[in-house]
């Protein structure tokens, strides 16, 4: 079996990059690319309206989403697009957990905003 490399640092920086520029021109050739330090209005109602508390909420946010990948083995996308479509069991009950997860996550938000 072969031994899987972790990709280049070079080509992590490279896509990182291509991900911010492409977002960048994507908006500004569709003419609505605004730099902005909150998350909107929308966020600010659910969440806080408060900039630091915004920042904790996303930082808090984003280690839960990381550990839930690794906990996972790879991300929904990951085990939706590929475990699924290769019939791996692990993958097809992953997906299904983070359907039912994010149905109930919704539903509840829904009742209680």
């Amino acid at each position: 079996m072969a031994r899987l490399l972790p990709a280049p640092l070079v080509s992590q920086v490279a896509l990182l990059l291509s991900v911010f520029v492409g977002g960048w021109v994507a908006a500004a050739t569709a003419g609505r690319f605004q730099l902005r330090l909150d998350m909107g209005d929308a966020f600010s109602q659910i969440v806080t309206d408060k900039p630091i508390a915004m920042i904790g909420a996303l930082f808090v946010g984003g280690v839960l989403v990381g550990f839930g990948t690794r906990l996972a083995g790879g991300c929904s996308s990951g085990h939706g697009l590929n475990g699924c479509g290769r019939l791996q069991p692990v993958s097809i009950v992953a997906t299904a957990v983070f359907f039912g997860t994010g149905v109930l996550v919704s539903f509840l938000l829904w009742k209680v905003i």
